[in-house]
């Protein structure tokens, strides 16, 4: 069964996302893309991170994700650009591009050939025909994946060593991001 989506529905998807979790107020929908007020923004690529930072990428993609995973959506993986930083301290990802319709069968379909992500799963690494099948979960092990990128043994961050290991769980099913 192929879902079509306009871009004008993951742009209010994406919306949602933010302003239904309390993680942005006033966003408005425009016609090339959302808009709201800041004093800085910044993609990922180009933001320093801290020690703490971490902290913040995790509460808030972690609450935008399993927004969207509510509403029947996941995210097949990342690059640092696909994360923009706004006022240093919200993580958000505002990139439609990237979202994906989860299947009853709990998986994403890749119906036309991507450019990898630099963040992705083994089971897209492996993807090597379209259209092709991964379970939506894949984002999940991203997600771990950029987190080791940005704290490679990081000495007694055993909260966020857990978190990563949750999250990059070999078995797709078996994911879980869980911070405790």
């Amino acid at each position: 069964m192929e879902v079509q989506i306009s871009q004008l529905e993951y742009k209010k998807l994406l919306k949602d996302s933010l302003v239904n979790t309390d993680i942005m107020r006033n966003v408005t929908i425009t016609q090339i893309g959302l808009k709201f007020y800041t004093k800085n923004i910044k993609r990922m690529s180009k933001y320093e991170i801290t020690s703490n930072s971490y902290i913040e990428i995790i509460r808030t993609i972690s609450r935008q994700f399993k927004y969207l995973e509510e509403k029947g959506y996941s995210i097949v993986g990342l690059n640092m650009d696909d994360i923009t930083v706004i006022d240093d301290e919200i993580f958000v990802i505002l990139n439609p591009d990237i979202l994906y319709k989860i299947m009853e069968d709990k998986s994403i379909e890749i119906k036309k050939p991507i450019k990898k992500p630099q963040f992705k799963s083994p089971e897209l690494t492996e993807l090597n025909k379209v259209p092709g099948k991964i379970h939506y979960k894949t984002f999940y092990y991203s997600l771990g994946s950029l987190l080791e990128h940005l704290y490679p043994n990081e000495p007694g961050w055993t909260k966020l060593r857990f978190f990563i290991k949750r999250c990059k769980n070999i078995i797709p099913e078996n994911r879980a991001m869980l911070f405790v």
